[in-house]
């Protein structure tokens, strides 16, 4: 009976410690929430343009049909590590 006793009471502080515990990760967590939502988010977009190349290939199409300069002047914009170095 005293074994019983002892493990019950084991239980108990050890159920009161993961409680707290899980009190302080959520404090932890909380912050990150939003910010690991969107790479999740990110993740999956990434993942379903993976398994479908061809909505790229066909998006890559319309645009080039529809804005013929589009892409011309996005490619004449030059990085600014470009305009840093040549100062």
């Amino acid at each position: 009976m005293d074994n019983l006793a002892k493990l019950a009471k084991r239980r108990e502080c050890l159920v009161s410690q993961i409680s707290e515990q899980r009190g302080m990760l959520t404090q932890i967590i909380k912050p990150l929430i939003k910010p690991l939502t969107l790479a999740d988010q990110g993740l999956s977009i990434l993942h379903f343009l993976k398994k479908n190349r061809v909505l790229i290939a066909s998006t890559s199409v319309l645009f080039s049909v529809f804005w013929p300069n589009f892409l011309g002047k996005f490619l004449k914009r030059r990085p600014s590590s470009d305009k840093i170095r040549n100062q």
